[in-house]
């Protein structure tokens, strides 16, 4: 703080220098007449009306541009047809001078509203690209564990898409706060617009007032930089907790290692099991027990799965990544997914944001979390990554007990740890990686 403070003063310093080099008050004035002329306008009512008049206006019109560009894109991002049919017009918007915008809707709508529409129009394309750009990086091992877990969209969109998307959102309406008072104020002057700061700059210019001229300058910026911060203090208020988990792409890979050219399998019909029936996966690392697993997902839509990457919500605790994924009808309280967490992990575990547990109580919370979705069908990947041999045997029992009635797989790369199940080793063919 006490290093800007001094670069702040050093450059007001440097403004000062100048205006006593130029010595010409119609061609540049210094700080202290600039805070004169401020300092004097403040004093009347004019200037606030002028004020809250521009600011209304600009700022109707920044948040008018955003949303609807983070709607566009959010909707671009789901549909590529719709982000194809898109591009040609956000790649306009962004090309088109502010004049030109003004010009065209002076005629059209006067020069009262001209600023919010100008507004709008400059500030959606930045929401727009910004947000679809982030769209695209979204988590896709998150995405597709609420895919499996039939978590509803609102709980998708708050849960699992929001805390990734937020600070993308954050920098965005910054962003476009700074260029919607940028072009607001130029719409102003320019559409000389009544009783607004564009319009007053004007009459500074036309009567070579340079000291209101800057001071309305400084109006402007201090709006902007206001609006700014005071919009990041509201969303951080609103949450947000963010995402900070290595991106895994279980869907293309298989859980497989980076490089591994190993062929997928799709005919799973020698590992199909007769309903309550059991097996252990076995196989060397990199064998293809993980793509055994997905294609048998493929085949049961109603099977659940234990990932081998956890894929849990890192801001939440471990109470409530078993809680939002939830069918919405669910007879399963908060209370009795605590009981069920005690089972395997600490008390003081439970309220705790998951990224500061370690992995193998990690991996313990997706177990429970995948138990206690009522599915005939389990799929656990790795279940005892990450364990000591204690908690291993904590875990086996645990395991052996919800498995009860149920269809179950458990990737077991010897097949030790289920000794009593029928054991299927998968043997996947390797072929030469060019």
């Amino acid at each position: 703080m006490k290093k800007k403070l001094i670069i702040i003063l050093i450059w007001v310093l440097i403004w000062q220098l100048l205006s006593m080099l130029s010595d010409n008050r119609i061609l540049m004035v210094g700080p202290g007449d600039t805070l004169g002329a401020l300092l004097q306008m403040a004093g009347k009512k004019h200037f606030w009306q002028t004020v809250g008049t521009s600011l209304c206006r600009i700022m109707s019109g920044v948040l008018a541009g955003t949303i609807g560009g983070f709607l566009l894109a959010y909707a671009a991002g789901r549909f590529r047809l719709l982000a194809d049919f898109l591009h040609p017009a956000i790649t306009l918007l962004k090309a088109i001078p502010v004049v030109s915008f003004v010009i065209l809707l002076l005629v059209r709508i006067g020069s009262r509203m001209t600023p919010v529409y100008v507004t709008a129009l400059i500030t959606l394309p930045i929401a727009y690209l910004n947000l679809l750009s982030s769209i695209a990086q979204l988590d896709e091992g998150l995405q597709e564990m609420a895919k499996v877990y039939g978590m509803p969209f609102s709980r998708r969109l708050r849960y699992v898409e929001l805390p990734q998307l937020w600070p993308q959102i954050t920098a965005s309406l910054s962003l476009a706060v700074g260029m919607g008072f940028k072009s607001g104020a130029a719409a102003e002057v320019i559409g000389q617009a009544k009783n607004t700061i564009g319009n007053e700059m004007y009459r500074s210019k036309i009567y070579l007032e340079t000291a209101d001229l800057f001071a309305w300058t400084a109006v402007i910026i201090l709006l902007s930089r206001g609006m700014e911060l005071l919009l990041r203090f509201l969303l951080s208020m609103a949450g947000g907790r963010g995402i900070r988990q290595k991106k895994t792409n279980w869907k293309k890979n298989g859980g497989a290692a980076a490089g591994d050219s190993r062929e997928s399998l799709t005919d799973t019909s020698g590992y199909r099991l007769p309903a309550g029936e059991k097996a252990s996966l076995t196989g060397a690392s990199g064998a293809g027990k993980t793509t055994v697993l997905r294609s048998l997902l493929g085949e049961n839509p109603g099977a659940v799965v234990m990932f081998q990457e956890d894929r849990l919500l890192p801001g939440l605790s471990a109470v409530e990544n078993c809680r939002v994924v939830q069918p919405k009808k669910t007879s399963v309280s908060v209370e009795a997914i605590r009981k069920e967490l005690l089972r395997l992990l600490p008390e003081e575990t439970l309220n705790r944001p998951v990224r500061s547990l370690s992995g193998g109580e990690m991996r313990r919370v997706a177990l429970v979390r995948a138990f206690l979705i009522d599915s005939p069908i389990m799929l656990l990947d790795e279940p005892f990554a990450g364990l000591d041999h204690e908690t291993e045997e904590i875990v086996k029992a645990y395991i052996l007990e919800k498995s009860r009635g149920k269809t179950v797989y458990v990737t077991d790369h010897d097949g030790t740890h289920f000794p009593e199940w029928k054991k299927m080793e998968v043997k996947a063919s390797i072929k030469e990686n060019y």
